[in-house]
């Protein structure tokens, strides 16, 4: 069966993205490839099929000649590049090993300051049980009847203990987009004090603008991105989030060192795959056959 039949059968062309891997009971072991699952189609942790781009594949193979050597000048190349990007400078940039790194870092933070989290229900959870067992209790919001994040509830679930709420935008697994100007208003709206995690992996797959626009003024915003998805790069581990430069110092100091969580072989991956935007655009039409996301309102 074709992957595009496959997936118009499937609930998942019509309101979901993928499935978590935490929404199994357990994670089951990978099939052993041999030449009867060669045509196998892999759907549980939305990988990109088509792997890496031509370049991050050079990139990469040429970096494993400098493997004795720590990736400091590349991490603070990939930071310039990416802030460069986004109109802001490296200090509002920290690498991780993938943007899982980076959301558990942002629980961390949270749990440290005493207080609950707040999310939507279903969503990613991966960084939860972590969040939990070191104090931060976690208060699930259902979605909406259209499956969609309700930002109206996520609000009125916050209370005088809630130190950080989680949106992912587009929402895994659910597919569901919130509109930019509803999310801004609601990123406007929330106490200060409050911490924004803002899961971006998929953005790139639809049109919905990101709100890294606002991290400069906003140090409670945290907009956490990944080289796993659109730029086919999940098994090399390379993430990033952007943030007020406070709040970046404040992650940094959660980790053994900053930015260290990506080697050097994965960092030239990213920069090359930065530098190709003709392999992405590619991923993104035809990811777009495959995959419908749908814009919803959060109320």
């Amino acid at each position: 069966m074709h992957r595009r039949e496959l997936l118009k059968q499937s609930v998942l062309a019509v309101a979901a993205f993928g499935f978590s891997r935490d929404l199994f009971a357990a994670e089951s072991p990978g099939p052993k490839y041999n030449d009867q699952v060669a045509d196998l189609i892999k759907l549980s942790s939305n990988e990109n099929p088509y792997g890496p781009s031509p370049k991050a594949r050079k990139a990469m193979s040429k970096a494993v000649n400098g493997c004795n050597r720590y990736p400091w000048e590349t991490t603070t190349l990939l930071r310039d590049k990416i802030a460069t990007a986004y109109q802001l400078t490296k200090d509002h940039v920290i690498i991780g090993a993938g943007s899982s790194e980076l959301l558990g870092l942002a629980s961390v933070l949270a749990a440290l300051k005493k207080g609950n989290i707040v999310a939507p229900d279903p969503t990613f959870r991966l960084w939860m049980p972590a969040a939990k067992k070191i104090g931060a209790p976690v208060k699930l919001v259902p979605l909406t009847q259209e499956k969609g994040v309700d930002l109206q509830r996520l609000k009125e679930a916050i209370d005088a203990n809630t130190r950080m709420v989680y949106i992912c935008n587009p929402n895994n697994p659910t597919g569901t987009v919130i509109p930019a100007d509803e999310l801004e208003g609601f990123i406007k709206g929330v106490s200060p004090s409050v911490t924004i995690l803002l899961d971006e992996a998929y953005t790139e797959f639809e049109d919905t603008p990101s709100v890294t626009h606002l991290v400069k003024d906003h140090p409670n915003l945290i907009v956490a991105k990944t080289f796993s998805k659109i730029y086919g790069m999940a098994g090399a581990r390379v993430g990033y989030a952007l943030a007020h430069k406070e709040t970046i110092q404040q992650l940094n100091d959660l980790q053994p060192w900053a930015n260290a969580g990506a080697g050097g072989i994965s960092l030239a991956g990213a920069i090359a795959s930065l530098e190709d935007a003709s392999f992405t655009a590619m991923c993104k039409k035809k990811m777009q056959k495959h995959v419908i996301f749908l814009p919803v309102t959060g109320s």
